[in-house]
């Protein structure tokens, strides 16, 4: 059950960093894709975050950074959820209209779910 969780791990993780590399090409291209933290676009930060979770998982690095680089597009995705559901902030959309910050917030809740599950077995 462990081998499985954490190869499913992989596939959430791989789908996280392809968005997150269409994002930052298409903030890179267009600007204004992203909305901003301290200046940065915050597709740029999860991209980061992302790719520290994939190095930790595969054990190069320490456990700690997996949840540090989950953590932080957690964080930002539900910010970004509670600030689009008051209506102060656009999130990117999918084609069919959904705000990506709440495919962000449950892709990482059931990643970070997933990865505390494993750390039980």
């Amino acid at each position: 059950m462990k081998k499985i969780i954490h190869f499913l791990l992989y596939g959430l993780l791989g789908v996280v960093l392809v968005t997150s590399i269409q994002l930052v090409s298409l903030q890179w291209m267009q600007g204004g894709i992203c909305p901003e933290l301290l200046s940065i676009p915050a597709c740029y930060i999860i991209l980061v975050s992302v790719t520290f979770a994939i190095i930790a998982h595969t054990g190069r690095i320490k456990s700690f950074w997996f949840y540090v680089g989950t953590a932080i597009p957690w964080l930002i995705a539900l910010m970004g959820t509670s600030l689009q559901l008051a209506g102060s902030v656009q999130c990117p959309q999918t084609e069919s209209g959904i705000p990506m910050c709440f495919l962000s917030l449950g892709f990482f809740t059931v990643i970070i779910g997933l990865k505390i599950v494993t750390t039980k077995l």
